[in-house]
């Protein structure tokens, strides 16, 4: 005859009590995980950061050094092409440079796999102008079918 081991309520409550003990402990390391690898990347975006800025300010200055005529320089921004950056004065002319602003490019970047011209891409974007900013009050208005689409001249 096969003996069956039966607990008694003491030992079934030691029993979850040390299995909860494992599973708090688990919890603990894999949230420890959690905050460890927050504060690594939280440092990583800072020092990407401050490089970033600190890229922006090198070539602001070395511009302003070696260019005097050249307006004042409204944006420095990174392009898709690794190691250029996009210089942009007088509201929407666009310049690329390198890292240290050694040259200075005039013209289009083209994007040839995906067939797009970025900078004419950017000029527009800059150029834009929101239709809900338009002066309406002063607009001629014409309706057709429902009002959905708008167009402005």
């Amino acid at each position: 005859m096969r003996s069956l081991n039966v607990l008694t309520l003491p030992d079934t409550a030691l029993l979850l009590s040390s299995r909860l003990t494992t599973a708090r402990s688990w919890l603990m390391q894999q949230a420890a995980r959690c905050v460890h690898a927050a504060l690594v990347l939280l440092a990583v975006c800072t020092t990407c950061s401050a490089l970033a800025q600190g890229q922006e300010a090198l070539i602001r200055k070395n511009l302003a050094e070696r260019i005097p005529q050249l307006p004042k320089i409204d944006e420095v921004t990174r392009t898709p092409m690794a190691g250029l950056y996009e210089v942009r004065v007088d509201g929407t002319e666009i310049y690329y440079t390198d890292a240290q602003a050694n040259y200075l490019i005039e013209g289009n970047l083209i994007d040839t796999r995906n067939r797009r011209n970025l900078t004419e891409e950017r000029v527009e974007k800059l150029t834009a102008t929101k239709f809900e900013s338009l002066p309406l009050k002063d607009a001629f208005t014409i309706v057709r079918g429902n009002g959905e689409r708008h167009c402005g001249l």
